[in-house]
């Protein structure tokens, strides 16, 4: 595809915890039921780089798996943190942590000097988090002073069941969104189907700074989705996000052939939409 190309949605696991896989498992079972799932497979830095340059995609924002144990998203930030500092540019670092943790500021305020520019991707179910909790909003209150973006794991509550899928869905995302007006929310997954409800204009107005991303879309949804997505308007607002490695590149380009978007549209979901998303006031461009 012949335009900028930023991919939003790319998890990463540092080498040392790839090989210790199983002792993970056993104290994350949020984690283990993921890492059960057939299609389920973990990638470090070097490979998200080469798949990166063989599809010609300029950047990706990377992170780990958000665990239970803060120890455990702490590692992982460490891994982050020093790739993306070593990446020239290519991979932007999220962070991940758990909220419901008595030290997750400290490790907010470490990961943001140190460099990384989101939070996320987080699971409230899977790491035991009340998504409309006190810990949640003093987050979000970090993530607006630092003008960066909170990327939290939602679903769609139709269909059918799947490693991961949880009960956090649109209702519950909403009332995030509307509790905390302004700040940069991202929902993978296009929000589990959220953005169908900005057809309704008290819930649009609450959804103004929120971001969807397209993460396993062709595993959920023909390509048609990313014409609604345009006619409810939301198309400036959606992210390329692949979930990889769980999928390809070669998946979306197909399905955005086959979505009737313009060519600038698809540009705008393609790179353009995140580069206003990540670049920061006082950031140098890019």
């Amino acid at each position: 595809m012949n335009i900028l190309l930023i991919d939003t949605h790319i998890h990463v696991m540092p080498p040392d915890m790839l090989r210790r896989l199983d002792q993970i498992c056993a104290r994350e079972p949020y984690f283990a039921a993921m890492a059960s799932s057939p299609k389920a497979r973990f990638v470090s830095h070097e490979e998200v780089l080469n798949a990166m340059r063989a599809c010609e995609v300029t950047r990706a924002v990377i992170f780990g798996y958000a665990m239970e144990d803060q120890g455990l998203c702490r590692e992982i930030n460490d891994y982050v943190c020093e790739v993306t500092a070593e990446s020239g540019g290519a991979l932007i670092g999220f962070m991940v942590l758990n909220p419901a943790k008595k030290d997750f500021e400290a490790e907010f305020e470490n990961c943001i000097a140190r460099g990384l520019q989101g939070v996320g991707e987080l699971f409230p179910e899977g790491q035991k988090f009340d998504l409309l909790g006190k810990d949640m909003s003093k987050l979000a209150g970090l993530c607006r002073e630092a003008k960066v973006p909170l990327m939290i794991h939602v679903n769609e509550q139709l269909g059918h069941s799947y490693a991961g899928k949880t009960s956090i869905g649109p209702v519950q995302a909403w009332k995030f969104a509307k509790e905390h007006p302004g700040l940069n929310i991202v929902y993978p997954h296009l929000g589990g189907g959220l953005f169908f409800y900005e057809l309704m204009r008290e819930v649009a107005r609450d959804l103004r700074s929120v971001w969807y991303d397209t993460a396993a879309v062709p595993f959920l949804y023909s390509a048609s989705v990313y014409k609604v997505a345009k006619d409810v308007g939301a198309i400036e607002r959606l992210l390329l996000g692949t979930d990889y490695p769980l999928l390809g590149y070669e998946r979306y380009w197909a399905q955005l052939r086959q979505s009737g978007l313009l060519p600038a549209d698809q540009a705008a979901l393609c790179g353009e939409n995140a580069l206003r998303l990540l670049r920061r006031e006082g950031d140098a461009p890019w």
